[in-house]
C-alpha cells in the first residue's frame, strides 16, 4: 500500500523541503511533489544581518527541520550559516530559527550565536524524554555540543545538555559529528552518533528517567 493510500493520510498535513547551498528553499504540501505546487523562498534575504565583509557570502553549513502543527505554523526549520570570505575561507558561523506557515510562508524567528563552527545539528520532534518540547542539537567542529529548547516564538538553551541525551555525557565528542540518529520504542531508546574520526556512538537509554543502560 502507498503511503498515501493508508487512512487517514489525506487529512494530515506534510511538508517536503528542499533546502540549496545558496539559501534557497523549495518548500510543497502536495503529498505527491507534483512540479507545479513548489513554492521557492530566498532564506537568505530573509536574514535580519549581512556578511561583516565585502564579497563575502552566507552558504548553507547545515540545517534540520521537524514538523510543529500549531495554530498557523506548520514546521520549525533551523538553519547553520558559513560566511565565506572572497578568498573562499570561512570567516564565522551562526544559526537561525524559522517558521514555516500552512500557507508556506517563511518567517524569520531567531538568531543563535555560534563560537565555532558547526558539523551537524539535528532538530528533535516532541518526545516524551524531552518534555514534550522541540530540542536543537548542535554539535562543533572542535566536538563540543550544545542544545536548545525551541518553540515556533521561544528558544532557550539547555544548560545541562547530558540531563536530556545522557548518550552524549563525554567531556569531548572523540571527532566532528557527521550524521546522528534516533529510534524510539514503548521502553527505550536508542541512539547513534556518527564522527568524520570513523567512531560510531551507540547508546541504550530507557524513556523514563533518561538513565543510559549501554554505550
Amino acid at each position: 500500500m502507498n503511503c498515501w493510500e493508508q487512512p487517514g493520510y489525506a487529512r494530515r498535513n506534510q511538508i517536503t523541503v528542499v533546502l540549496s547551498f545558496d539559501g534557497m528553499i523549495a518548500m510543497t504540501m502536495d503529498k505527491k511533489c507534483k512540479k507545479s505546487k513548489w513554492k521557492l523562498v530566498n532564506l537568505v534575504k530573509l536574514l535580519p544581518i549581512e556578511p561583516e565583509n565585502r564579497g563575502s557570502v552566507y552558504e548553507l553549513g547545515c540545517c534540520d527541520l521537524s514538523l510543529e502543527q500549531s495554530g498557523d505554523c506548520l514546521a520549525i526549520l533551523a538553519v547553520f550559516w558559513i560566511e565565506v570570505a572572497a578568498n573562499n575561507t570561512p570567516a564565522k558561523c551562526f544559526g537561525s530559527i524559522f517558521r514555516i506557515t500552512k500557507q508556506l510562508n517563511v518567517v524569520f524567528f531567531k538568531i543563535i550565536p555560534s563560537p565555532s563552527m558547526v558539523a551537524c545539528c539535528r532538530l528533535t520532534d516532541r518526545k516524551k524524554f524531552t518534555g514534550d518540547q522541540h530540542c536543537l542539537l548542535v554539535f562543533s567542529k572542535e566536538a563540543q555540543v550544545t542544545a536548545y529548547r525551541v518553540e515556533p516564538t521561544f528558544i532557550e538553551q539547555i544548560e545541562d545538555v547530558f540531563d536530556w541525551f545522557p548518550s552524549l555525557a563525554l567531556t569531548n565528542l572523540p571527532g566532528g559529528t557527521l550524521r546522528t540518529s534516533c529510534k524510539i520504542c514503548e521502553t527505550y531508546r536508542y541512539s547513534a552518533v556518527g564522527l568524520d574520526t570513523g567512531y560510531l556512538i551507540v547508546s541504550v537509554c530507557t524513556i523514563e528517567g533518561n538513565v543510559i543502560l549501554d554505550r
